[in-house]
């Protein structure tokens, strides 16, 4: 016979059911009957999913750009060495990473540290940390952005430990740009920094240092900076992308991976952590295959005021020290420009494409009127008036400058002499 059980109390069968209604009855108690490896597949699979959702939870919504200029916003979803996969409103979208110029963590902007240490390794990572020791070759770096790092010393190449301000940059700019001969002690008096020659030991609250005549413990608080001598012979693969995560930290990537604890990161001289995914802020894909103009130094620069005085070029902000602005958006980068203004870069024909967004500054309103000239080796690639009355007022260039070696952009005076000639050449890159 078969009997059913509701409530843990058993139900004995009815004599007067058919041989048929058992037969169904017995069926419907064989499936409320789930064996337990039907019981496990299905928690698995439950588990499976929830721990799916969980993670695709704690990914960052992101903004990503194209090289061709597209953008979109949506949660990261999946990131290799190959692709990136978004799931946006419209779905998932995959992107090849040869197509990938930057993916920027929206809510998840750079901090402003006070009194971080500056410590830049060999390949040019750069990690912002709360201290920086060294004790028999090994050195110990506290960053904000995570656990204790531990690496041989010979992966530094500076730790500052003091910040910078406009009397002391061009004066650290100057003692960077030196042929190191032996290790450097860079000390401050005052708003002026000098520097003594000699070889580091262990520290930690003083810095052991021989200038040549013995060991000396120099107090901390006396220290801007060290500098490392560096032997030639080392190399370092390719970086892929430069990470910069939440402390301001911009770690120079050879492999990236999107796991379970977070980016998993490998620089180019081949240290591995694993940064959490709400400590990213931005990846820049654009190592070795674009450079903004903004971070080039010009062959030339030629500027002519009408009459006696004209704003100067000014790199990743407009003209009026504000950010850059056409049609109320705001862009990070680019260059601005006034009339009559000429920039010569080298190209050594090593470029593909010529990509920016020109138009007259929204800070002039209707004002302005400009003629621009873009040439690659004396060939006129774009010839054009601008005005502060132009609907649109931005207009975006791509540029063909396939084998060329110079590349030269000129904003000439326009009907209203130089008054308002504000030019914004925003995102304005070179790509590979």
């Amino acid at each position: 016979s078969t009997s059913l059980r509701t409530a843990d109390t058993a139900v004995a069968p009815n004599p007067k059911i058919q041989i048929g209604q058992r037969t169904r009855f017995a069926h419907l108690n064989a499936l409320l009957r789930i064996s337990p490896f039907t019981q496990l597949t299905q928690r698995t699979a439950m588990l499976s999913c929830f721990l799916a959702t969980c993670l695709l939870a704690a990914n960052p919504q992101v903004q990503v750009q194209t090289f061709s200029g597209e953008s979109f916003q949506g949660q990261l979803a999946e990131l290799t060495a190959d692709k990136v996969v978004v799931e946006t409103a419209d779905g998932k979208k995959s992107l090849s990473m040869d197509d990938l110029l930057q993916i920027s963590c929206l809510s998840q902007p750079v901090a402003t540290l006070v009194d971080a240490v500056e410590v830049t390794l060999v390949d040019g990572s750069v990690v912002l940390c709360k201290d920086y020791q060294v004790a028999d070759g090994k050195a110990s770096l506290i960053p904000f952005s995570g656990e204790a790092i531990k690496l041989p010393n010979a992966d530094v190449a500076r730790v500052r430990f003091q910040p910078l301000n406009e009397m002391l940059e061009p004066q650290w700019e100057r003692i960077l740009e030196r042929k190191l001969a032996s290790d450097v002690l860079v000390v401050r008096r005052d708003q002026s920094i000098d520097h003594i020659e000699g070889v580091f030991g262990n520290v930690a609250e003083r810095i052991d240092f021989n200038p040549g005549d013995g060991v000396i413990a120099v107090k901390r608080e006396k220290a801007f900076a060290m500098l490392y001598f560096l032997p030639g012979g080392r190399t370092f693969p390719a970086s892929r992308c430069l990470v910069t995560d939440t402390t301001g930290a911009k770690w120079k990537a050879a492999e990236l991976l999107l796991a379970d604890g977070g980016l998993q990161v490998k620089t180019s001289a081949g240290f591995s952590f694993t940064l959490p995914t709400d400590k990213i802020s931005r990846l820049d894909f654009s190592q070795g295959k674009v450079q903004f103009l903004a971070n080039l130094t010009p062959l030339s620069l030629k500027a002519t005021p009408f009459l006696g005085y004209m704003p100067e070029m000014q790199k990743d902000r407009a003209l009026d020290g504000g950010p850059l602005s056409l049609e109320g958006k705001t862009y990070l980068r680019g260059i601005a420009m006034h009339s009559r203004t000429q920039v010569v870069y080298r190209l050594n024909g090593e470029f593909r494409r010529f990509q920016t967004v020109l138009g007259i500054d929204d800070s002039v309103g209707s004002n302005g009127h400009v003629d621009v000239t873009i040439k690659g080796d004396d060939r006129v690639l774009f010839s054009g008036i601008l005005t502060g009355r132009d609907n649109p007022r931005a207009r975006p260039l791509d540029l063909d400058i396939t084998g060329l070696r110079r590349l030269e952009i000129f904003v000439d005076y326009g009907r209203n002499r130089d008054e308002a000639d504000h030019v914004d050449f925003c995102e304005a890159r070179i790509i590979k």
